[in-house]
Order: structure tokens, then C-alpha cells, then sequence
């Protein structure tokens, strides 16, 4: 199986060509996405799902068949999303 993790910010459009490029390789058969974001500044408490550009992403890859998964963070980007690699 193939696990991708997608870094996604608060960009609609960069997030939008990322899972497209992501959407477009040829993976195999099996394959994981997880869109991920990382906050840097969630005071309301606000979830993965409520970020648009990580909703666009999920549209993307979901109109290309790909199994996805959300998932976030607090914290230093950088840093949240080095972490998640090394777990997943």
C-alpha cells in the first residue's frame, strides 16, 4: 500500500493543484491520502474539516477515486508535518 501525506495550508488553490498533481501519478493499486493541515493559530477550536482549502483537496482526490483521510495538527508546521511522516 501507498501512503501519501499531503501538507495542505490555508490556500484554496495551491491545495487544489497539489491533490490534482497528487491525483494524476500513478500509484498503484492501493493507495492512502492524507490531506493534513497544521494550525498555527486556531483560537475557536476550529477542525480539519472546517479548513477550505483541506476540503478542496478532499474534493479533488475524491473525484479521482483516491481513499482520504483528514488529519491536523497545532503547532509549527514545519515541524507538525515531519512529525506525522515519521509516524504514518
Amino acid at each position: 500500500m501507498t501512503e501519501i501525506l499531503l501538507a495542505v495550508d490555508n490556500d484554496e488553490e495551491r491545495a487544489r493543484a497539489a491533490a490534482e498533481h497528487v491525483a494524476q501519478l500513478d500509484w498503484g493499486d492501493e493507495v492512502v491520502v492524507t490531506a493534513f493541515h497544521a494550525f498555527t493559530d486556531n483560537t475557536e477550536g476550529a477542525s480539519v474539516n472546517q479548513i477550505a482549502s483541506v476540503r478542496t483537496a478532499r474534493d479533488v482526490l475524491d473525484d479521482a477515486a483516491m481513499e482520504v483521510t483528514l488529519a491536523g495538527a497545532g503547532g509549527d508546521p514545519a515541524e507538525e508535518i515531519v512529525a506525522r511522516a515519521e509516524n504514518e
